[in-house]
């Protein structure tokens, strides 16, 4: 009788410790997923956001401003951070700022007269480079230069537009700090997603 007392004695006080296990085991991880989102969005950069309430009021659609933002920043911006972001700050209705844009006369005879970008060809050359630096295997890595990766990028903006002289020595800067800043992206989050709603792959 002793032993099996001993023995229910033993399960009890092994399944009670269980239970205890099993619940600070889930306190753990709601608050590991609480502090990770809390640095997520501590990750955005200020700059990040003026960009994104920028195309917002200018009346870009929410898709096209997170676009815009993958493309300048190699970072997803969730469609709800955005949508938080514009209702908490009360920016302007990117609606009502679409229909104005839209209702302005726009003369496609006139050099720049529907787009609005002052040097296309440049315009062309840049957004082609960023894609090249995000494509390159080496740019989250430290294996190859900055430089060395820049000059990569600028002979595949020279074959794909043969752009002049001039555009290739202003890209070579704008493209080493884009390098840079997708680098310290990399160091400082350890991912490249700013959205805690979206997994990284």
């Amino acid at each position: 009788t002793s032993v099996k007392s001993l023995v229910f004695t033993h399960l009890h006080y092994s399944h009670f410790s269980y239970k205890i296990l099993s619940f600070y085991v889930c306190l753990i991880i709601i608050f590991g997923h609480y502090k990770f989102f809390l640095c997520d969005e501590m990750a955005y950069d200020t700059q990040l956001k003026e960009h994104a309430r920028k195309l917002w009021e200018e009346g870009f659609r929410p898709e096209e401003v997170i676009s815009a933002i993958r493309d300048y920043y190699s970072c997803t911006l969730g469609d709800k951070t955005l949508r938080r972001w514009a209702q908490t700050e009360d920016w302007e209705d990117w609606r009502q700022a679409r229909k104005d844009r839209l209702g302005q006369h726009q003369d496609p005879s006139v050099v720049n007269g529907v787009s609005g970008i002052q040097d296309p060809i440049l315009h062309l050359c840049s957004v082609f480079a960023r894609r090249k630096v995000r494509e390159h295997q080496n740019t989250h890595g430290t294996g190859e230069s900055r430089v060395q990766i820049t000059n990569n990028v600028l002979m595949d903006v020279a074959t794909e537009y043969e752009p002049t002289p001039s555009i290739i020595e202003y890209l070579k800067p704008e493209i080493m700090t884009y390098i840079s800043k997708l680098r310290e992206s990399d160091q400082e989050t350890g991912s490249l997603s700013l959205d805690p709603n979206i997994s990284n792959t």
